[in-house]
């Protein structure tokens, strides 16, 4: 492993995480420096794709308490 991925390692807390949880990955690191390309995507794909939706639940909440405050209104 060279420097430049224990770098990104230690600097992206979700790779960082993502290794912590998936320790085989650093065979496949230590073997090839241009896995960590492939890391980070996946590690994107799983800690990003909660805060999504996060973000849509909250907007369903939204709109609901819109909808009740237009029928209270009316």
């Amino acid at each position: 492993m060279n420097q430049r991925t224990i770098s990104i390692i230690k600097n992206n807390s979700m790779v960082y995480r993502y290794l912590r949880e998936n320790s085989y990955e650093y065979l496949y690191l230590f073997r090839d420096d241009h896995y960590i390309e492939t890391i980070e995507k996946e590690s994107k794909k799983l800690y990003q794709e909660p805060l999504e939706r996060k973000i849509e639940k909250l907007q369903k909440n939204i709109n609901l308490i819109n909808s009740f405050i237009n029928i209270m209104d009316k």
